[in-house]
């Protein structure tokens, strides 16, 4: 059991990474920095912020990177390949806000079953223009572990999903960062 000095140094210094972390300056994460801005995805109807220096995945690098057909409609990445964000509107899912949470968590309890070595957090609310309801998970992989925050939405009674992953020797930035990004979901009218 850690004493109560230690607990306070560990706030103090998880406050002062989250002050250094803001979606409205450029963040400096391992040898990049990241510049964040305001992205629409109008098939997908719905604006989000998301770091400048991330593509849209396309061509054979997309059919290599997610050889499934049955993958998510956006994908974008950085060149390297090290953060993604995937983005999926299920038409054939209705869904209203007030069950966000109940799939999330369900979503969430069906990953534990397939991967029980990852470790996973509780389910939580982000506020944005919709209620957000996301977890996060580091997951184990062949050359390595990644850190992910997976997170749904209903989006006119549409059910939206996202994730978004990074290295795990950065996801206590990514964390801070994700969940900004997040709070800028907006609904486009129609």
């Amino acid at each position: 059991m850690p004493y109560g000095d230690e607990e306070n140094i560990t706030a103090r210094r998880a406050a002062q990474l989250r002050s250094k972390l803001d979606i409205s300056k450029e963040v400096e994460i391992g040898e990049h920095i990241y510049s964040f801005k305001t992205r629409l995805f109008p098939d997908l109807k719905f604006s989000m912020a998301a770091p400048e220096q991330m593509e849209e995945l396309t061509g054979d690098a997309l059919i290599l990177k997610y050889p499934s057909q049955f993958r998510p409609q956006m994908i974008l990445t950085t060149l390297d390949g090290a953060l993604n964000l995937t983005l999926d509107r299920l038409e054939s899912e209705r869904i209203e806000s007030e069950s966000i949470l109940e799939m999330v968590q369900n979503l969430r309890m069906a990953a534990k079953r397939m991967n029980p070595s990852a470790i996973y957090t509780p389910v939580d609310w982000i506020d944005a223009d919709i209620p957000v309801a996301c977890f996060e998970s580091w997951v184990g992989l062949f050359d390595g572990e990644i850190w992910q925050i997976t997170f749904g939405a209903s989006i006119k009674g549409v059910l939206l999903m996202g994730g978004f992953c990074a290295p795990k020797e950065q996801s206590q930035s990514w964390s801070v960062l994700a969940r900004q990004m997040i709070e800028t979901l907006h609904i486009l009218p129609d």
